[in-house]
């Protein structure tokens, strides 16, 4: 896991919006990631249901974004950007999730269930 103050890791990857974003192009703002792993799931439905309300005060692309990090297929045919504020990274490959501690570091390969960590960052704009 990320400690405060450290450099948040940079990336491309997939997303609704865009075959290669490019998460450095963020910066400049604050940034909210939620690893949820499965927007099926209750407790991610209900995140982002509270994240939606807070769009256009909050997450308005102006101080602040939000980023959702799902790991599940499924999602790619209902999430969607939701601009200006929302977008979401389709991590099939759990690079992100390796990258930013939702991954467990003791996975053995081949591992078929694999338990992604579920939590939330916040980026400051100088992506620490």
């Amino acid at each position: 896991m990320l400690a405060p103050g450290d450099p948040a890791p940079h990336f491309v990857q997939r997303s609704t919006g865009n075959p290669r974003y490019a998460f450095h192009s963020a910066a400049g703002r604050y940034i909210v990631l939620c690893f949820f792993v499965s927007a099926k799931d209750t407790a991610t439905q209900t995140a982002l249901s509270v994240i939606r309300n807070a769009r256009k005060t909050v997450f308005n692309d102006d101080r602040a974004c939000f980023f959702g990090v799902t790991a599940d297929r499924a999602d790619e045919a209902v999430l969607h950007d939701e601009l200006p504020g929302m977008r979401y990274f389709l991590d099939f490959d759990a690079r992100i999730s390796s990258l930013y501690g939702s991954l467990p570091t003791d996975v053995q390969p081949n591992e078929r269930e694999i338990a992604l960590r579920r939590t939330w960052l916040v980026i400051d704009p100088t992506l620490r």
